[in-house]
């Protein structure tokens, strides 16, 4: 107590997880422990439609062209053929939150939503998934917003994204333990997919 009033420590994780504490040992001391959860799921939301739409639309390559002088130059086709988003297929692995809040801005897109998640969700009616495969298979666009743990480490790898396809973008606004990094890389180097953005 501090002059007759009683305190507590309350330990609060800012995001969606309890990823680094020993809820265990906070447990055994009286201590409570809370996190986030939905409270910046709009703003993440925001940002994976972002980079989404830098990796599709080559933005940040774009930039670093001007920036470097180069838009004098006239270089026919310097991109490549770029597809709009527009009629496209969005795959969203982990309907939570943030996976609910980017498909209700994807819809303005006029993006068909594809998930998948631990189970069917009864209150949407976006077409579901069992498995991540046949969720990278169908979609042009991935996006990763699990609540990553052990359980789905690298669950985005070499297979998945060959599944995803030389056409196919792949977002991961969740933990970067969910990709393998390697495979990722090497994805992007052998034109496995055409596109990454990492939050």
């Amino acid at each position: 107590t501090v002059t007759g009033v009683q305190t507590c420590a309350l330990p609060i994780c800012y995001g969606t997880g309890y990823e680094r504490v020993d809820l265990a040992a906070a447990r055994r001391r009286g201590i409570m422990v809370t996190h986030g959860a939905d409270a910046n799921a709009p703003d993440v939301a925001e940002l994976a439609m972002g980079i989404l739409l830098a990796s599709t639309r080559r933005i940040v390559r774009a930039d670093k062209m001007i920036r470097r002088g180069e838009w004098t130059k006239r270089i026919p086709n310097r991109f490549g053929a770029i597809a709009g988003m527009t009629g496209g297929r969005l795959g969203i692995l982990g309907l939570g939150a943030i996976g609910m809040e980017v498909a209700k801005r994807a819809k303005g897109f006029d993006l068909e939503i594809g998930y998948c998640n631990r189970s069917r969700r009864s209150d949407v009616d976006y077409r579901y998934f069992p498995n991540v495969m046949e969720l990278a298979t169908w979609c042009d666009y991935l996006m990763v917003s699990l609540r990553s743990d052990s359980s789905n480490k690298h669950i985005i790898n070499k297979d998945v994204l060959k599944a995803l396809g030389p056409r196919g973008h792949f977002v991961n606004i969740s933990r970067g333990w969910a990709v393998s990094e390697a495979d990722l890389a090497d994805a992007l180097r052998n034109n496995v997919i055409e596109g990454a953005a990492l939050d």
